[in-house]
């Protein structure tokens, strides 16, 4: 791009960025970067002594003084393109500074050998990416490690590689449906963790005044765990009620987990939870008087996880529910409120959205 730099006056201007752009496409490359490193010296001077008469009313012309504020600034800038477009990728760029004080001879140097330090410890390095060749094998050097799996240039999932380099090199996919093919390119990722958003449809049941009934509702949960199983954590809340008895059942779960991978896209995971819940009854015979109980409760379920695609799922658990007896009650009608509980098994069935 000589003469494009040559005719605008610098490697960033527009005119040879679009060239630049157009070169790096034809090569086959996804992004262009232009880096540049730079010192610069600055100080200040004070005048400590004038030439100067009595006649004068203003100071006279500076005969005697020294420098101050002197300092040396080193910056490093790194512009990244996208080639499809020619526009900065600001994720990707880096503005990276460094300072140092004293005389130039000794600031510059001072300050260039700073930002030698800094950028490295700060610039975003591109991750090791390799491929699947013909015989379904890595080529490249891979090491054991979790890569995201892209095909044609779309993302398809995470796979995990083991033995890399070895006879008894594995490479076990993450989702499912997915099939890892020659020609897929893997880019390492490192362990892959989720937050998600899971909305439930519970079922279960409770006692009321001595007799059992159905009770079903919803719940909303917020939970992190990890791709590959391990240790999982969150909180949730979920709402049962029984429309024979007029009650329902409020439960507040902080949870705790273990996980571990059954088939590629499932993960099997034993859970705890221990909080509070809140029983309400509507007394129908005294004008829908309400009244309410707390108790705390405690809960283990076995749930599966899915992960058949990249950004939603369904999974199912299923465990059992014990809560204290809801009878020390409050509000309006108690005096005609039943002890009531909820000692069952519970099913629910999550929607869920990565975040």
């Amino acid at each position: 791009i000589e003469k494009q730099k040559t005719t605008c006056g610098t490697a960033s201007c527009q005119l040879a960025v679009d060239a630049a752009c157009s070169w790096s496409a034809l090569q086959g490359a996804e992004y262009y970067a232009i880096a540049s490193v730079s010192a610069q010296y600055s100080s200040s001077y004070k005048c400590t002594a004038y030439d100067t008469s009595i006649f004068d009313k203003n100071d006279g012309d500076c005969i005697e003084g020294h420098e101050t504020n002197q300092a040396s600034t080193a910056s490093y800038v790194l512009d990244v393109y996208d080639v499809k477009t020619c526009k900065e990728v600001r994720a990707l760029s880096q503005r990276i500074t460094s300072r140092a004080f004293g005389v130039e001879e000794q600031s510059k140097p001072e300050a260039l050998a700073k930002l030698g330090a800094k950028v490295p410890a700060k610039a975003e390095g591109l991750p090791d990416q390799i491929m699947i060749g013909a015989d379904g094998r890595v080529v490249g050097e891979a090491t054991d490690n979790y890569y995201a799996l892209f095909r044609g240039g779309d993302y398809r999932g995470y796979v995990r590689v083991r033995g890399a380099g070895t006879q008894a090199e594995q490479l076990r996919p993450m989702y499912f449906p997915m099939a890892p093919q020659p020609g897929d390119a893997l880019v390492r990722r490192g362990r892959r963790k989720f937050v998600d958003l899971a909305l439930d449809g519970a079922i279960a049941s409770l006692t009321f005044d001595g007799s059992r009934h159905i009770a079903g509702g919803i719940g909303a949960h917020v939970r992190h765990y990890t791709l590959d199983g391990g240790l999982q954590y969150g909180f949730g809340a979920d709402l049962l009620g029984s429309v024979a008895t007029n009650t329902n059942v409020f439960l507040f779960t902080p949870e705790l987990g273990w996980g571990v991978p059954i088939a590629p896209g499932f993960v099997a995971s034993a859970n705890v939870g221990v909080g509070f819940a809140r029983g309400k009854q509507v007394i129908a015979s005294m004008n829908d008087m309400l009244t309410n109980a707390y108790a705390a409760h405690v809960i283990a379920t076995a749930r599966v996880q899915t992960f058949l695609t990249t950004w939603f799922y369904v999974t199912v658990d299923a465990g059992y529910v014990y809560t204290g007896t809801f009878d020390d009650w409050n509000g309006t009608g108690i005096g005609a409120a039943r002890p009531m509980s909820m000692r069952s098994p519970i099913a629910r069935i999550y929607a869920g959205f990565d975040l």
